[in-house]
């Protein structure tokens, strides 16, 4: 509800008048709170000046990209430690105006009857603003995105581990409203920043083993999403589709190879316990995946035979859920 209101703490007056303590529950809590900089911060001050450069002064793409690769900043950030560095800076500067719609909505909930609870906070537009904005920026600067996603990926091998992590800190941005986790997630996929096996990478926890991450709340409909949006798939050489028959082909592939990562992703979840009873995020592994093979065997047309995944979880035998999950999949 607070999601679909203007004025959020129109919900906490009338929803909640007796327990105001639930205000405070009235977001999701976010796993992964955004980084704040010390002064001083390496990092810290390179995502400032890129923030300068994007929205200070609408820096041409072709010249941000030439920044971001120049010796400079690379001897700089050569002393500090992670992976995929200039990819998840520039992410989080290209959705930072986001903040602004959480913190809106969070001091409209907060609101004391003393500050005037009664009276309407409408911060429609103003959402809808930021929202545009970052889109038209993500799809501004997505060759600039690509482009630096390829040069790191020569560095950290797997390019959808870097797609992940930039995922990452869109969730840590807007983590607080559903649909415009989406809508970016969708802004990212047709702006052909990531590719689908990113998002399903993220989705399910997976981003590289030097980052522990849980799986994602509801993850099976942004994979879901995303197999609907496979026509998208990254071009990293600016290709282009024109004829329908390859159009479909490339669609196709794009769905198998997201489909065969996240089959084998959720049997070694799911492998992860062997008990009796399912434990609930097992119940929501098997149930999202078989979710998400409809979805597929919807898309590739009438007659899709999706069974031959079931294939993929014999190299996690033994588990139950994993069983489960192939019996399933065999049935389709």
């Amino acid at each position: 509800m607070v999601e679909n209101v203007s004025d959020p703490s129109i919900v906490i007056n009338e929803c909640l008048s007796s327990a105001k303590s639930l205000a405070d529950e009235c977001f999701p809590r976010t796993k992964n709170s955004v980084v704040e900089y010390a002064e001083g911060d390496i990092l810290g001050q390179f995502e400032t000046e890129i923030e300068k450069r994007v929205w200070d002064q609408d820096e041409n793409p072709a010249m941000l990209q030439e920044y971001l690769f120049g010796e400079e900043v690379t001897s700089s950030l050569a002393a500090v430690e992670g992976r995929w560095l200039k990819t998840i800076a520039l992410v989080r500067v290209l959705v930072s105006p986001l903040k602004k719609i959480q913190k809106g909505l969070t001091d409209a909930v907060s609101k004391k009857e003393e500050d005037g609870m009664d009276q309407m906070v409408d911060d429609t537009h103003e959402s809808k603003d930021y929202y545009t904005l970052v889109a038209d920026a993500i799809a501004k600067y997505s060759k600039t995105l690509v482009g630096i996603l390829a040069k790191e990926a020569e560095m950290y091998g797997d390019g959808t581990e870097g797609g992940a992590l930039a995922l990452r800190q869109v969730e840590a941005v807007a983590y607080f409203n559903a649909g415009i986790l989406q809508g970016l997630i969708t802004c990212f996929l047709k702006n052909s920043v990531v590719e689908g096996t990113s998002v399903v990478r993220w989705a399910l926890g997976d981003l590289g083993e030097a980052t522990a991450a849980d799986i994602v709340s509801r993850w099976w409909v942004f994979a879901s999403d995303t197999l609907q949006q496979s026509a998208y798939s990254v071009e990293r050489n600016d290709g282009m589709i024109v004829d329908g028959v390859a159009a479909e082909a490339s669609a196709m592939a794009a769905r198998e190879k997201m489909l065969t990562y996240t089959v084998k992703r959720v049997c070694s979840l799911l492998a992860a316990k062997n008990e009796k009873r399912l434990h609930p995020m097992q119940v929501d592994l098997l149930e999202g995946m078989k979710t998400v093979a409809f979805r597929a065997k919807f898309l590739n047309g009438p007659g899709a035979d999706v069974s031959p995944l079931a294939d993929l979880c014999s190299g996690c035998g033994g588990s139950m859920a994993v069983e489960l999950l192939k019996s399933s999949l065999m049935q389709m």
